[in-house]
């Protein structure tokens, strides 16, 4: 999943309005209601939130929330529709790894 920060820009003697990108970065998702988990860097300071899939798919998101401290963020996706499409990230549990064993962290 990718996520990317725009602002709109334009001149105020034109009505023709554009979305610029900011900034972007990758976040996934985490439940099958929509949420995104992603850095708050990524997200700091924007007014609009667009997330794009693996399919080249854009959906509107919105900050939920975020921890400065710890560069983590929560967004949701505002397209009821598109909910149904994603796949949950599977989470697993440190209770259950050995020694040796691969491991994946995000972030």
């Amino acid at each position: 999943t990718n996520i990317a920060k725009v602002k709109g820009s334009g001149s105020k003697f034109s009505l023709d309005a554009t979305e610029v990108p900011r900034g972007s970065g990758t976040g996934f998702v985490w439940d099958d209601v929509g949420h995104i988990i992603t850095s708050y860097h990524v997200v700091r300071k924007a007014s609009n939130l667009k997330v794009t899939t693996i399919d080249q798919s854009a959906y509107t998101a919105r900050l939920i929330g975020f921890d400065e401290d710890k560069d983590v963020a929560l967004l949701q996706v505002q397209d009821l529709e598109a909910m149904k499409k994603f796949r949950p990230i599977k989470a697993g549990t440190c209770k259950t790894l050995l020694v040796g064993q691969k491991v994946l962290a995000i972030g």
